[in-house]
């Protein structure tokens, strides 16, 4: 989903830790019928209050406490391009 959505407004990235788990499962989950989980699978910590999923295109900016995220938009061209809030 990501290599698909990348051109566009809704590119994201995904948690480091996540990523590498999806990954892995790509190598045994089948489409049909279940999957087997692996006895030697790695456990990971279950983020519970970060975000496992963010715009690509969004700045986060901590204001007294309060975590707000802005949607970038890029103003002019070339080397000299400035993203602005």
């Amino acid at each position: 989903m990501n290599y698909v959505l990348k051109d566009s407004i809704y590119s994201f990235m995904i948690d480091n830790e996540y990523k590498k788990m999806i990954e892995l499962s790509s190598t045994f989950a089948v489409e049909t019928n279940g999957s087997a989980i692996l006895d030697n699978l790695i456990k990971i910590q279950l983020l519970e209050y970060e975000p496992i999923f963010t715009l690509a295109h969004v700045v986060n900016v901590l204001i007294k406490s309060a975590n707000k995220s802005y949607q970038l938009k890029l103003i002019g061209g070339g080397s000299y391009a400035q993203p602005k809030c």
